[in-house]
């Protein structure tokens, strides 16, 4: 009696490869059996796992699901990854919506965060070079992100102290500072303000690009907006915590616009955990989808061809191989249509939350308005992404939803033009406290509703980015590539939006970039929705729909 090694398939469901097929993976492997071997020269295997029959057609024999460790689930990834970017870029955001971080001057302000976000761009680029690693280094690069974001903070709270000398009755100084004020104070605030929003710009782009590239990965075919609305949920949540903190902190402030120094204390402790919290995710490979099966073959094919449409991504170190990869990685015609969409994603944020929300309100009021918006984004993501995703969408319901965000984005543009008409009525600006606007004064409630209503116009944005995305998956390089130029293009139009605020561009220039950007680029989205519907319309008619039929790809044969 020997033992010998029988020839073995094994196949899995891979569901980022097609949407509305299965797609099969085929693995060879052996196994052992045993084998009797008889006087007259024959042999009988006994005790193998199955038994292998020429005769026996190529189906699938039993289907049995893989249960994942609900650590390595994407649910569970999901959710450590949006509590890492809740206690850092999304705490950080909180306080910039104070208006410039509560620093004393616009203007400088402006100038850093347009700094800031044109290293975005610089290291958004450079992501599309080494975006091949974020495979492998995931927790390094949301660390680097946490560093980038920590002595941005701490930079911020040195250059307030100056200000808390230099500029007494300034908006956005320390209520009280004990320390001398250094030589030459506002021109050392310039530069400590310039070079921590350059250092946290080159942080950002491989922070942005790994969550991107994970939640992709984490996604089922056409139902990322479905996991994009719960992460959400989670990072507004912390939002909504750290807009309330300052809210509280500088309550006893009345109608100043002072930030007190616990602000940025408590900030710095926060932001200082989104270094720890990367350590608790998973390498992306070990991460299960809900959808993966194990199928055991009777008899493994003689020869299965690959997919011709999954191609190897070529690996190259030449700068210019790189360019050229990305330009065919963005060159499809749905990522062309949806380039004006990527771009109007960053233009909102400088007239909205620094341009009219510093000089218009106060301090408590800046903080109230950014709660506010975080909580209805809370409510209305879950609800959106569940919209977008719904299964078996139909083409009226495809356009129902696209309508939907549309008319969101047009309504928020509206309550931005009306919120731009009370700058010039209050003339308040910077240094100048009486003329400013708190949640308790008269006719104050529509201003304060209007920035609460822009957290589901930012939360509808946001799941129809993942759902756009998902709608036709890529390999992991292409995502990757995809994933970085949409940042480089949103950090584009954050940093000019920034400096339009520093060069002094009128709030109205202002209002009008936002809207040619926000409205006009739901247009070319309805395309590429309404491309996507027409083809599952097309596929349900040839009755090709979730396991029925199945595509096979071969990774050898």
């Amino acid at each position: 009696m020997e033992e010998m090694r029988v020839p073995s398939v094994r196949t899995s469901t891979d569901a980022s490869v097609t949407q509305g097929l299965h797609a099969v993976r085929y693995e060879t492997f052996s196994t052992v059996a045993t084998v009797e071997s008889h006087a007259d020269g024959e042999e009988k295997v006994i005790d193998a796992p199955h038994h292998v029959s020429e005769s026996t057609p190529l189906l699938p024999r039993k289907h049995t699901p893989m249960r994942a460790p609900l650590s390595s689930s994407p649910l569970a990834q999901t959710l450590i990854l949006a509590l890492t970017f809740a206690l850092g870029p999304t705490f950080w955001n909180a306080l910039q919506a104070l208006g410039g971080a509560g620093q004393a001057e616009r203007t400088r302000a402006s100038a850093g965060l347009a700094v800031l976000y044109a290293c975005f761009t610089v290291s958004s680029v450079v992501m599309a070079k080494v975006g091949s690693h974020v495979a492998r280094w995931p927790r390094a690069m949301l660390v680097l992100g946490g560093l980038g974001h920590l002595q941005y903070m701490l930079a911020l709270r040195q250059i307030a102290q100056w200000d808390a000398v230099s500029i007494p009755h300034g908006i956005g100084t320390l209520s009280h500072s004990g320390h001398p004020p250094p030589p030459a104070a506002s021109t050392l605030a310039w530069h400590l303000t310039l070079l921590s929003s350059a250092f946290l710009g080159l942080c950002k782009g491989p922070l942005w690009t790994t969550q991107t590239h994970l939640l992709m990965r984490y996604s089922s075919p056409g139902r990322g907006a479905g996991l994009a609305g719960l992460y959400l949920v989670v990072q507004n949540v912390v939002q909504l915590l750290g807009a309330a903190m300052p809210f509280v902190v500088n309550f006893g402030g009345g109608t100043s616009g002072g930030v007190s120094e616990e602000t940025y204390t408590v900030a710095t402790l926060v932001i200082s955990l989104s270094c720890i919290t990367p350590l608790l995710l998973s390498p992306p490979d070990s991460v299960h989808s809900s959808s993966t099966t194990t199928t055991v073959l009777s008899t493994p094919p003689t020869c299965i061809h690959a997919d011709p449409s999954i191609k190897p991504t070529p690996t190259s170190s030449a700068w210019r191989s790189e360019i050229r990869d990305t330009i065919a990685a963005v060159s499809s015609h749905d990522i062309l249509f949806l380039i004006p969409f990527f771009f109007s994603l960053g233009t909102p944020h400088s007239l909205l939350w620094n341009h009219i929300n510093l000089p218009l309100f106060t301090v408590r009021t800046r903080a109230l308005n950014t709660a506010l918006s975080c909580l209805l984004g809370i409510l209305t993501a879950p609800i959106l992404g569940r919209v977008l995703d719904s299964a078996g969408a139909t083409r009226w319901r495809a356009r129902a939803g696209w309508g939907l965000v549309t008319g969101l984005v047009l309504a928020s543009w509206l309550g931005m033009c009306a919120l731009a008409s009370l700058i010039g009525r209050s003339g308040a600006g910077d240094g100048v406290e009486d003329n400013k606007m708190d949640f308790i004064h008269p006719g104050a409630a529509w201003a304060v509703g209007v920035y609460a209503f822009s957290g589901v116009f930012e939360a509808a944005r946001e799941v129809l980015v993942y759902h756009l995305l998902t709608l036709h998956p890529h390999p992991p390089h292409t995502s990757t590539r995809i994933s970085a130029f949409r940042h480089f293009l949103r950090a584009v139009a954050q940093s000019c939006g920034f400096a339009m605020s520093a060069a002094g561009v009128g709030v109205w220039w202002q209002v009008a970039w936002v809207g040619a950007w926000c409205v006009g680029s739901m247009l070319p989205v309805y395309f590429v929705v309404d491309k996507w519907a027409r083809r599952d319309e097309k596929d349900c008619e040839e009755g090709v729909a979730l396991g029925v039929g199945e595509m096979v790809v071969v990774e050898e044969c």
